[in-house]
């Protein structure tokens, strides 16, 4: 478990669903990576949107784990490169969820919705926080 960060809060507080009606809260989730692998590639942004406030958005980009493997077709396909996902100055992933933890902080009965986020974005969170 993440130490940063309490994601069992969120995850707990997060109902993953295909779209349904009667939703108190839909934030739109999404994450880009530097491969389709989460056991060896990393998270590089994570961006989510309030369906009924679109104002109210959260970006943030990451440096990428010095152990994580960087395929060259998935940065064609999101558009960083080596520079941006190697900049030390930005925050490791795990800062990023923590900025995130205070984004959603008070939202109640959130559903979160993207595309294949079950099988795809939540399992690269998934793999950062059971580290």
């Amino acid at each position: 478990m993440c130490p940063y960060v309490n994601i069992g809060y969120i995850l707990k507080r997060i109902n993953v669903y295909i779209l349904k009606r009667g939703l108190d809260l839909m934030i739109f989730l999404g994450v880009e990576t530097s491969g389709l692998d989460p056991k060896k590639h990393g998270i590089l942004s994570l961006g989510a949107i309030d369906f009924k406030n679109p104002t109210n958005q959260f970006y943030e980009e990451c440096k990428i784990e010095d152990f994580k493997e960087i395929d060259p077709k998935a940065l064609e396909v999101n558009g960083f490169d080596i520079k941006d996902i190697k900049n030390s100055d930005k925050k490791e992933f795990k800062g990023i969820l923590e900025d995130f933890n205070s984004w959603v902080n008070g939202m109640e009965n959130i559903t979160l919705v993207g595309h294949n986020i079950a099988g795809f974005d939540c399992l690269f969170l998934k793999e950062v926080v059971e580290k």
